[in-house]
């Protein structure tokens, strides 16, 4: 039966790890089959298609999460000029987004948004997002993020605030904190929120940079 996967027995020895990758090697040939087709069905504006082949691959190999599939949809549906295939990674994104599963493909539309310069839109993801996960650190982190490139720095702060009332270490939330009062001239507090990032995030370079910048002010 083509639709079960091979799976290695205990005991088998290299007998089981060569049965184990030659199953990888269908897989990934029936992966790159997938992908194709799917970009086939995007340009077509089949999107109902694309996310049923999606599916089905799915059914058939049991390898890939559900946001691994949605990454992937996404990721097809932006192959080549972004501008060109926003519209039909906006639709994937949704039908994905109506199954509690594919819950996380609203955030990661937004963020593709917000990174396309188009945050007001990005905002209507992000608000999907939030009724199913309204507790999520990286959602209201998300939703402060689009509020600051929209210019509305009182609302990013509210936001950013409400994910550290949750999750008080949350290394991002502390350095976007750090930078609204930074922007607001609110010297000594972005000190205070750049100095709890940095403790909790000291790997990271921005967090790092933006730190020495407050320091450099107060």
């Amino acid at each position: 039966d083509a639709s079960l996967e091979l799976k290695p027995r205990k005991g088998f020895g290299q007998n089981a790890d060569t049965v184990s990758n030659q199953d990888k090697g269908l897989r990934q040939t029936s992966l790159e089959k997938t992908e194709q087709n799917a970009a086939l069905l995007i340009r077509k504006n089949d999107f109902n298609a694309c996310i049923q082949l999606w599916n089905d691959y799915y059914a058939t190999t049991r390898q890939l999460s559900n946001d691994e599939i949605n990454h992937m949809s996404q990721e097809t549906a932006l192959h080549g000029n972004q501008s060109e295939y926003l519209e039909a990674a906006s639709k994937v994104c949704k039908i994905l987004g109506s199954k509690r599963d594919h819950v996380h493909s609203l955030r990661n539309m937004a963020i593709l948004l917000k990174r396309l310069g188009d945050p007001k839109n990005g905002m209507v993801f992000i608000d999907e997002y939030l009724v199913l996960k309204n507790d999520c650190p990286h959602g209201l982190n998300t939703k402060g993020t689009l509020y600051t490139d929209l210019g509305l720095h009182n609302e990013a702060i509210c936001w950013y605030m409400k994910c550290l009332e949750l999750y008080p270490d949350y290394p991002f939330a502390h350095s976007n904190l750090a930078n609204e009062y930074h922007i607001c001239a609110a010297i000594d507090k972005s000190v205070i929120h750049g100095s709890r990032a940095f403790y909790e995030k000291p790997d990271n370079t921005q967090i790092t940079l933006d730190y020495l910048t407050y320091l450099k002010r107060s």
